[in-house]
């Protein structure tokens, strides 16, 4: 649950409640300074612009994205994690590598700063591709 607003905090007091009143039991999750709202608003518009320039869709960007650039810089700080998803995925073919990305939270995991570098990354790997402008706070 992403809580970015008054409502959105209300609605996770709200749903909370309810979890608990329901099961007396919850295991929440805390995190906290994920990448921006600007910078996943550009992610997302990039995914598109790519999508008309080029021979896939929004989707398939994202994915191939997410796991040639995401899945490295999230990895960085967390070499335990690359090593067991490295493990799991040594049988499975590249496509369905890519298909996993759908399942894996992964841009949504990394801070501002680790976003920025996302960005810079599909920027210079696309750079003979029209993207959008550079307008939110690295």
């Amino acid at each position: 649950m992403i809580i970015n607003s008054n409502q959105s905090l209300l609605d996770a007091h709200i749903e909370l409640d309810g979890s608990f009143e329901k099961h007396k039991w919850l295991n929440v999750k805390i995190s906290t300074g994920t990448r921006t709202l600007k910078q996943n608003a550009w992610i997302y518009k990039a995914y598109e612009m790519l999508e008309k320039q080029g021979d896939m869709t929004a989707v398939e960007y994202r994915r191939y994205c997410k796991f040639t650039f995401g899945l490295q810089i999230l990895f960085e700080g967390d070499p335990e994690s690359a090593t067991r998803w490295r493990t799991m995925m040594l049988s499975v073919s590249y496509e369905d590598q890519l298909l996993s990305m759908d399942l894996m939270d992964v841009t949504s995991r990394l801070s501002p700063d680790q976003g920025a570098r996302y960005i810079n990354e599909i920027i210079n790997h696309f750079s003979d591709k029209r993207l959008p402008e550079k307008n939110y706070k690295e």
